[in-house]
């Protein structure tokens, strides 16, 4: 039998231990070599000593990019620079932020949430490339939305990365407020399996109700997304069960397409008869390897992504009517909104003590 050696690549040729009676690989460039009592098991093990070594010379490394509004912004490394990133690119990320607000209170919601971010306990996630990577695509799914942390929302560490879990004001802020708004009485809540509950569309209108909740509930088995239209003058809505999300999720999730990456990587590994992946020039077991649609967070990732399925359409308009009118007009929110607004983002973060993405008043 022939093995190539993943160091150097050469075809090393086995050989057998007459004395301890084993067949074993050695490549005497790398000086690295595998036993075992049958000639696969000498090729994993001198795979894996192998796959141990570390590069002799460190990688050129390429600056990570985010694209927003066709600008390519360098991502940052560690918390001290997201302060510096977002005022650099103050400009390019308010253009790409919720333009149903008003420029002055965008701003300094990109602030406060950059803020937020920098005190959050993301450790994981700033010790490798695709984690800061999250850590910056949560922060523009924040800014798009306009949902101001911690109230609106929060950013959550999965293992290595994280995700932003909108809360239910963030909707109501974004499509229930300020000029020409589209919905009220926004809805989203998850159904368990103990449940009883009737629901219907007819002509348009969604009705759904729960006539009975289960104790104990038992497993979410779906979503729904319900709310006042303002134009129709009824109710609208839509039901997600569990296994339609969990579809989207693999398409639209980046900590999802993360876990499902590394699940079929460590399958890989484990038919090599080894029980760990290789990542960041670390082993990386399965018990590090987080879904975030598993645990405690699991019925609040459902509902955030019902949630961006059923409104993300709305958000979109919204934004680009509010482009084409409110900032053109320059008129003001209601009042009412606007102290809303205003009470949120005036509210300092220095106020707050962050811990792990959660907050409580000092």
């Amino acid at each position: 039998m022939k093995v190539k050696c993943p160091i150097c690549n050469n075809e090393i040729e086995e050989k057998f231990d007459t004395e301890k009676k084993e067949p074993y690989f050695y490549c005497q460039k790398c000086k690295k070599g595998g036993r075992g009592k049958t000639a696969e098991i000498a090729k994993t093990e001198f795979i894996k000593k192998c796959s141990e070594v570390k590069p002799t010379t460190a990688p050129i490394e390429t600056p990570q990019v985010v694209t927003v509004k066709n600008v390519s912004l360098t991502i940052p490394k560690k918390p001290a620079e997201l302060t510096k990133w977002s005022d650099d690119n103050i400009q390019v990320l308010s253009e790409r932020s919720a333009q149903f607000m008003e420029r002055p209170a965008v701003q300094r919601m990109i602030q406060k949430n950059t803020r937020y971010a920098m005190t959050a306990d993301f450790k994981k996630a700033w010790n490798t490339p695709e984690g800061q990577e999250s850590i910056i695509n949560a922060l523009q799914e924040s800014f798009e939305i306009g949902a101001t942390l911690p109230e609106m929302g929060s950013i959550v560490p999965f293992g290595a990365v994280v995700e932003l879990i909108a809360a239910l004001p963030a909707y109501e802020h974004a499509l229930t407020t300020g000029k020409n708004p589209p919905y009220k009485n926004i809805r989203i809540n998850c159904l368990y399996e103990k449940d009883i509950y009737d629901m219907s569309r007819t002509d348009g209108i969604f009705h759904f109700e729960i006539t009975k909740m289960g104790f104990p509930r038992g497993d979410v088995i779906g979503v729904i997304v319900q709310a006042f239209d303002i134009s129709a003058g009824h109710d609208i809505g839509e039901a997600y069960d569990v296994q339609a999300l969990m579809l989207k999720a693999e398409k639209h999730s980046a900590g999802y397409q993360y876990y499902l990456k590394d699940m079929t990587a460590l399958r890989k590994a484990e038919a090599e008869q080894k029980d760990y992946i290789i990542k960041w020039e670390k082993k990386v077991y399965e018990k590090d390897i987080t879904s975030p649609y598993v645990g405690a967070d699991r019925s609040k990732m459902l509902e955030k992504l019902a949630g961006k399925s059923f409104f993300a359409k709305d958000m979109k308009v919204r934004n680009a009517r509010a482009m084409e009118t409110e900032r053109v007009e320059s008129e003001p929110l209601d009042p009412h909104d606007k102290k809303v607004t205003d009470t949120i983002l005036d509210h300092a973060v220095e106020q707050v003590k962050i811990i792990d993405a959660e907050y409580k008043e000092e």
